[in-house]
């Protein structure tokens, strides 16, 4: 049986070396890291140090402050990502013909992990009356490829997988299924995380899998004999 082949026309990288197809080049051609020590909060209580932030992430570049509001913080990245790709391949949408033949493939391993951890401490402070009543909407898996949608009048088929560290790469395989089987003719795809928080953090610390190097310039080396464990980092493509 023939089946349609696919290519990737764009991509929209928002990494700890920099945000879009550009400042994402001059980042590896200026061999940056961008690890760095914590700074999203206190990480004393563990032995961990260093992790990938986004320097400088300002939402409000990409989103209405009534917008950012309803969004976590790796939905925000999932969104812009998709809006930096977009431009970048010079695919057309608009909202007054919504795309049925457009999907989006997203993956994610700790969805708005952010989000709910922050929404636990208003609880402790507030009881029931501080959640946002919006949380079950901001923090499941499902809002990235869902925002995604929304965003820019996606309607075909619309996915979020929850792989682990492999989520990222299943949704460019799925992807590329949904256009081969002719779900659709495009799907943006990709895969976002936000994981640079205390549950995250503390997770990872307490069984011994991350990197206790406290030099941010070579706390990451995956290729080193001395590699003493990963890097956690934020970010989307």
């Amino acid at each position: 049986m023939n089946r349609r082949r696919a290519v990737i026309t764009g991509i929209g990288p928002i990494t700890c070396i920099g945000c879009g197809r550009e400042n994402f080049w001059k980042g590896i051609l200026a061999e940056k890291t961008g690890i760095k020590c914590i700074s999203t909060f206190d990480p004393r209580p563990f032995q961990v140090r260093c992790a990938g932030e986004i320097p400088g992430w300002n939402p409000e570049d990409f989103f209405t402050p009534q917008r950012v509001k309803r969004l976590d913080r790796y939905a925000q990245f999932a969104v812009a990502s998709a809006e930096l790709a977009l431009k970048d391949s010079g695919i057309s949408h608009s909202h007054d013909q919504p795309q049925d033949r457009v999907g989006v493939s997203f993956g994610t391993a700790l969805g708005g992990v952010c989000k709910a951890e922050d929404q636990h401490v208003r609880y402790l402070k507030k009881g029931v009356h501080g959640i946002n009543p919006m949380l079950a909407l901001q923090v499941f898996g499902g809002s990235a490829h869902s925002n995604i949608a929304i965003e820019f009048g996606f309607r075909g088929v619309g996915t979020t997988n929850s792989n682990s560290c492999a989520s990222g790469t299943i949704s460019v395989g799925e992807a590329l299924r949904y256009i081969r089987d002719d779900f659709v003719d495009v799907v943006v795809a990709g895969g976002a995380e936000a994981p640079c928080s205390v549950l995250t953090v503390g997770a990872f610390d307490i069984i011994k899998t991350m990197s206790r190097n406290e030099d941010p310039a070579t706390a990451s080396r995956p290729f080193d004999r001395l590699r003493d464990g990963f890097v956690v980092g934020e970010g989307a493509t």
